[in-house]
């Protein structure tokens, strides 16, 4: 089992390192990447040293002039250009530092080469005319998957999943599954193909056929330190999509996690459908949601919406930022004014990303209902551009 879990752990850091800057909008994978990054400072360096102090205040810096770049867009995209190249400058300081701290540290070395990988994407950034391009769709043909165990393949929606938060793809192979094991941060996932399956506590894989079915379209979290087992079921892959606010991790020492968790949550398709029928805050004739964690009134929440065939809001805007996937239908959501024709129609498994304060519209375009999730930090809200009167 040991040997087992090295190899898996070493496919698994090879694959997700790759996972710098792969999606998204390129100011927000900057000021996640560069938070990440600080987050990490914390955990691997001692503040007794002069050297690792100095690392981790200029990983801070890093973060706070990423995320001020990233709120002066696209009001202010000189001054965005600006914080940027500070942010280059904060960052190659910030790697001297751990550099000066240790060569050996395996940990360090790995969390500076995504310093450097960092620094390359941010000058590539201002090398370009889209330092305020705001909004990102990509589509599942676009994204890079690399195998992190003979099971398994991760690719990048955002974020990096070494080493903070993000959203990231898997694409499970058929008729397998993972050894009970156990994850240090609580993760959100909906099922795009395939037919998952999650039993919490020490199941052995004979009694796996008796969990639950989530087929296309369901939902399940697993709470920090709960015992389960991933398996995909039948004689096709299984895709997902799955986020969490930290780094992904994957322990196969099992001792002292637990084995029954009330927080777990496994929501099939039809169960979500029932809870859609009886929406009593339906946003608009053309829209119907469902929230599956959170509280999307009030904060932080995940929630299933679905549009008619058809139906298109007006252009508007949202005081916080989402990340959204497509389960089924075909959907577009044009940014600043492009129209719904010359949007990229996105569909099961792909991606888009809506920064806070973004004029766009979101439409199904297919003649069957189009069903997505997304989730936010913040709560939900709807806001009409003036544009529309």
């Amino acid at each position: 089992m040991r040997v087992y879990f090295l190899v898996f752990a070493t496919l698994l850091a090879s694959a997700i390192t790759k996972q710098a800057f792969a999606g998204g909008n390129d100011l927000f994978e900057a000021k996640t990447a560069t938070e990440a990054i600080e987050k990490t400072s914390v955990k691997l360096l001692s503040s007794n040293d002069r050297h690792q102090r100095k690392a981790m205040k200029k990983a801070a810096q890093a973060s706070h002039k990423a995320m001020k770049a990233y709120n002066n867009c696209p009001a202010k995209p000189r001054k965005a250009g600006k914080a940027l190249k500070k942010l280059v400058s904060n960052l190659e300081r910030y790697q001297s530092a751990l550099a000066s701290v240790s060569t050996t540290n395996g940990s360090i070395a790995a969390l500076a080469d995504f310093g450097y990988v960092t620094t390359g994407s941010i000058e590539t950034l201002l090398a370009s005319d889209a330092i305020c391009d705001q909004g990102t769709s990509r589509r599942q043909s676009e994204l890079s998957y690399n195998q992190a165990a003979p099971f398994v393949s991760f690719a990048a929606g955002w974020g990096n999943m070494q080493f903070g938060a993000h959203g990231s793809f898997g694409d499970f192979s058929a008729a397998s599954a993972a050894p009970d094991h156990i994850h240090s941060e609580a993760y959100y996932g909906v099922v795009i193909s395939g037919v998952l399956k999650n039993p919490f506590g020490a199941i052995p894989n004979d009694d796996i056929g008796m969990a639950k079915a989530l087929p296309a379209g369901s939902f399940w979290n697993v709470p920090a330190n709960a015992i389960h087992t991933t398996a995909c079921e039948g004689s096709a892959n299984c895709l997902f999509y799955f986020h969490s606010r930290a780094a992904f991790d994957f322990d196969i020492d099992v001792n002292g996690g637990e084995t029954m968790d009330t927080d777990a949550q496994e929501i099939s398709v039809s169960e979500i459908a029932e809870e859609l029928d009886k929406d009593s805050a339906v946003i608009s004739p053309f829209a119907r949601m469902y929230t599956v964690w959170g509280d999307r009134g009030r904060g932080a929440h995940g929630t299933i919406g679905e549009f008619i065939p058809g139906g298109a809001s007006p252009e508007h805007t949202h005081g916080h930022s989402y990340h959204g996937v497509v389960l089924s239908g075909t959907m577009v959501n044009p940014f600043l004014g492009k129209t719904i024709e010359e949007a990229t129609p996105l569909q099961a498994g792909d991606y888009w990303f809506v920064p806070a304060g973004i004029e766009h519209v979101t439409a199904c375009i297919s003649t069957e209902p189009c069903t997505f999730y997304f989730h936010s930090e913040g709560l939900f809200d709807f806001v009409i551009a003036t544009s529309n009167g």
